[in-house]
């Protein structure tokens, strides 16, 4: 056991270094673990035999993806959204599918093409604070579509692994298939929440329970005949509506990102240089193509359903890389014969590099639209899909101007209300404000602080006062920077993120910063020195507070 220990310390150290060298290039973690397993084989660092006891980690950490990736596919979000995801996705997987085999000649190849990954998308969503922008539930709807796709893609691949030549052979693993998601969709409504609501108490215990859940789904897949990948995926889904999945998704996540640690790992190790040699041509490809041309289908795709340009390429920067679905499911089908494992090699490449050139493509998106800015407006439809403005007196001279609506910039909004009246254009780049904004009747203008064009809408040079609740750096000096190039001499106040933020936003011309923590600091002691000595005071403050915040929640998810 000894000898285990030293080559997992051995190994967890490389992937560990990797990391650490990755983040502070900005890259996703993933493709640090792939380049570790990848240095452990072309430089034989480790013979593959040796890892043998790892055997059963990487399954467990691809269990432990799927299932917290069907927790996350929000049926309810999905329908929502509607037909233009279900489009722009078919759309883009249609057309990459048909482009990537006439070039391949590799039905499997190109199909998972197609797919984007999931874990790279929501991770910068997330680091951007864009998941609830348009173009962020646009990327996450379209991902949800492309990773159903590649759960019936599996599906079908146990289907031909089976053997099964007859038609009636064939429908009846399709028959399975359809039980076996009925089932967890009945046991998802009608069981396991009396199940979790007797493990509530105990943190410990419902996570032991939904981990236990997961496992016996995927036995039950195993044992009916389907991968270890749709039982998960399955499970995952049953819980997607339970009321503890928030809970559960926390307590997991640290556990996944363990063994998926090792699952890319191990992928890396099938990494073969003589492999990409010889299907180098095919690896710079499918590089090229997912990088540089399958953003532009989404592009085309969304200003086809009349969305704005900057919504369409914001979108499609995002789709700009491959799955590790795509990888799954390569996988799964070379070790069924579906296709040669030679080209696993420039699929791992092309992925891994996929990953980094994705990711500095939605680092400096700005830069990179404002460069095709002059092309791509060419290509934009006259009649636009988004509400993109409502404002009753275009001619609004000494107004305000609100930029983000969202948490502290509601309340800010029923100040301006009661100084400047109708006077007051509202800026939010999530589709739920806007329509509350609209509901009120209240001057809106939908867009990112970053779109020129959107910022032409709000008059800014009349402005009297300009409001950003924004706290990203980058779209703040934007902001400044634009104001500056009108020679506006309207007030200008924006929020910071920290000291050091506030330095260079005052330095650029803000005429006040706002600090979240500092304003928190200073609401403390005001209670403190007025109402420490009232008891009561905090009492009646509580309900108070209570019943606003319910109201706000209400207003804004209802």
């Amino acid at each position: 056991m000894g000898y285990e220990i030293y080559l997992l310390t051995f190994v967890l150290v490389i992937a560990t270094g990797l990391a650490i060298l990755g983040s502070r290039f900005k890259l996703p973690l993933l493709v640090a673990y792939i380049l570790a397993g990848a240095l452990l084989s072309v430089f034989h660092l480790i013979k593959p035999e040796q890892l043998e006891f790892l055997a059963i980690l990487p399954e467990v950490g691809l269990a432990f993806l799927l299932f917290l990736v069907g927790m996350e596919l929000d049926l309810r979000e999905f329908k929502r959204l509607g037909k233009n995801v279900l489009f722009i996705t078919l759309g883009q997987v249609v057309i990459t599918t048909g482009l990537v085999w006439i070039v391949t000649q590799n039905f499997i190849i190109a199909l998972v093409t197609a797919f984007t990954s999931t874990i790279l998308v929501i991770k910068c969503l997330l680091e951007e604070k864009e998941l609830s922008s348009l173009h962020g539930k646009l990327a996450v709807g379209s991902l949800l579509v492309e990773d159903l796709l590649a759960v019936l893609l599996l599906m079908g691949i146990a289907v031909a692994n089976s053997g099964q030549s007859s038609v009636l052979e064939f429908a009846g693993v399709i028959f399975k298939g359809i039980i076996l998601i009925y089932i967890s969709l009945v046991a998802g409504k009608k069981i396991l929440p009396r199940i979790f609501n007797m493990c509530a108490q105990s943190g410990e215990l419902l996570v032991l329970t939904a981990v236990g859940w997961c496992l016996l789904f995927v036995s039950f897949s195993i044992f009916s005949g389907f991968s270890l990948a749709i039982g998960a995926f399955l499970a995952g889904i049953s819980l997607a509506q339970s009321v503890y999945r928030i809970q559960i998704s926390g307590k997991i996540k640290p556990l996944r990102d363990f063994f998926i640690m090792i699952f890319f790992l191990d992928l890396g190790t099938g990494l073969s240089l003589s492999g990409v040699g010889a299907n180098f041509g095919l690896a710079i490809f499918i590089l090229v193509f997912v990088t540089l041309i399958k953003p532009f289908i989404f592009l085309l795709l969304l200003n086809f359903l009349k969305y704005r340009t900057h919504t369409s390429f914001q979108t499609g920067i995002y789709i700009s890389s491959i799955s590790e679905f795509s990888l799954i499911v390569l996988v799964a089908a070379s070790k069924t014969g579906l296709i040669n494992p030679e080209l696993l090699s420039p699929m791992i490449f092309a992925t891994v590099f996929s990953f980094i050139i994705s990711s500095l493509e939605i680092t400096h998106r700005r830069k990179i639209y404002n460069m095709l800015s002059v092309f791509l407006k060419k290509v934009e439809r006259p009649i636009l899909k988004e509400n993109n403005a409502f404002i009753h007196n275009h001619n609004l001279q000494n107004h305000a101007v609100l930029i983000g609506c969202h948490r502290s910039g509601e309340i800010i909004l029923k100040g301006l209300t009661s100084v400047y009246g109708n006077d007051i254009v509202v800026m939010d780049f999530n589709p739920d404000i806007i329509e509350i904004l609209k509901n009120n009747s209240i001057n809106y203008v939908y867009g990112d602080v970053s779109d020129p064009e959107v910022l032409e809408n709000l008059n800014l040079e009349k402005a009297e006062l300009i409001i950003s609740t924004v706290r990203d750096l980058k779209d703040n000096l934007f902001l400044l920077d634009y104001i500056g190039s009108i020679k506006s001499k309207t007030i200008l106040i924006v929020s910071a993120e920290d000291i050091e933020q506030s330095i260079k936003l005052y330095e650029r011309g803000a005429h006040y910063v706002s600090l979240p923590m500092d304003l928190e600091g200073t609401n403390v002691n005001r209670m403190i020195h007025e109402h420490i000595r009232d008891p009561k005071w905090f009492v009646l403050e509580r309900e108070k507070k209570l019943t606003e915040v319910k109201n706000r929640y209400a207003k804004i998810y209802s």
